[in-house]
């Protein structure tokens, strides 16, 4: 029979402590995302998944207000000082591509619509023609996807100034967050009712 040595075991209690305390702030920040913008919080958790170590629903729709909320939980995080800047600018996380996601969406979806006007076109979905099956409409596709391409250059500075905007957040609303990471780390799931308001 192996024996544990309590000191090494009381180390990995506090790291997963630690490790729970991390995840809670982070998705506290998602949660003030969505209470700034006025959406319902579904759900918040910190219990850990397959794919997420925690995960919170809200009713965020608008697309920038979105963006925003993926970015506060690292936002979060750089605040309470569990996260590196230099990490954070390297764009890791499941965050940073839902937020470069949104914006190339959105810049896409504004150069469908001028490509549409500007060329007469019609018969286009938003982002998507409705019959890519059409020879002509094929062809016009090929034109389209050329016009909607999203350089880096374009998308990068709206990232940055909505990053920037993120950090403030986290900075102005700090005591929010914690209370919010707090009741997340004794209750592991809140519901909209169970949530604070700002």
């Amino acid at each position: 029979m192996t024996s544990v040595n309590p000191i090494i075991e009381q180390k990995r209690e506090q790291l997963r402590q630690q490790r729970r305390l991390q995840t809670a702030i982070h998705e506290a920040g998602h949660v003030l995302g969505a209470r700034l913008h006025g959406s319902k919080v579904k759900s918040a958790t910190i219990v850990a998944t397959k794919d997420y170590q925690g995960i919170v629903y809200s009713t965020t729709i608008k697309w920038e207000e979105n963006v925003i909320e993926y970015l506060l939980g690292y936002a979060a995080e750089i605040q309470f000082g569990y996260v590196e800047r230099r990490r954070w600018f390297q764009g890791h996380g499941e965050d940073y591509a839902r937020a470069e996601k949104a914006i190339k969406e959105h810049l896409r979806y504004k150069k469908s619509e001028a490509w549409s006007e500007q060329t007469g076109i019609k018969g286009w979905r938003g982002t998507v023609p409705c019959h890519r099956h059409d020879f002509q409409l094929g062809v016009h596709y090929k034109m389209w996807r050329k016009a909607v391409r999203i350089a880096k250059g374009e998308w990068t500075p709206i990232f940055n100034r909505l990053r920037r905007k993120a950090r403030r957040l986290a900075e102005k609303h700090a005591v929010y967050i914690k209370k919010v990471a707090d009741l997340l780390t004794e209750k592991d799931t809140l519901t909209d009712e169970e949530i604070p308001h700002l």
